[in-house]
């Protein structure tokens, strides 16, 4: 099996995960409001570049979605887990939490004019 032929199966999994963990917050309570929709748009970016990475035929654009991918992943871990100091410093920013920011801003609007 070729290395970029587990992609689907990749995307298959974290959509299903996304749907089951939408299931489960509907019904309990598992995170606040504001690490719900970290993880609603870190699960959303992930899903849909590594399903442009699966579907690409150019290598380049497969290689950019995949980092992309990556790179989604990291920030939504990295709001996750720093939520709470994100918030008490939310006017004296670190220049980390600005790139990271400004990380999620440019993959959500390549996001969108990947799909649009």
């Amino acid at each position: 099996m070729k290395r970029l032929d587990i992609l689907p199966i990749v995307v298959a999994v974290m959509a299903l995960a996304m749907a089951l963990y939408h299931l489960i917050c509907s019904q309990v309570l598992l995170l606040s409001t504001v690490a719900h929709i970290n993880a609603h748009l870190g699960f959303a970016l992930i899903i849909v570049f590594l399903g442009i990475a699966s579907e690409s035929k150019s290598k380049i654009r497969r290689i950019w979605s995949l980092i992309l991918g990556v790179l989604a992943f990291l920030c939504a871990l990295y709001v996750h887990i720093l939520w709470p100091e994100l918030q008490d410093r939310a006017y004296f920013n670190t220049n980390l939490d600005l790139v990271i920011g400004v990380l999620l801003i440019f993959m959500s609007l390549e996001l969108y004019s990947s799909l649009g």
